[in-house]
């Protein structure tokens, strides 16, 4: 993403917090956070009914 340490950080509690895009899950015993990319789409049929 080619910024700073903070930055990114911001970034990722943005995605999270504020536009609901990715959900983080601790594993906990120094290993890494797994983000998992919500889907940010939906299907709409041609009645207009959510399909998704």
């Amino acid at each position: 993403m080619n910024c700073g340490n903070k930055k990114a950080v911001q970034l990722l509690d943005e995605l999270e917090s504020k536009a609901g895009l990715i959900e983080r899950k601790r594993q906990g015993l120094g290993k890494p956070n797994l983000i998992y990319v919500k889907s940010f789409y939906r299907t709409v049929d041609n009645s207009g009914k959510d399909i998704s």
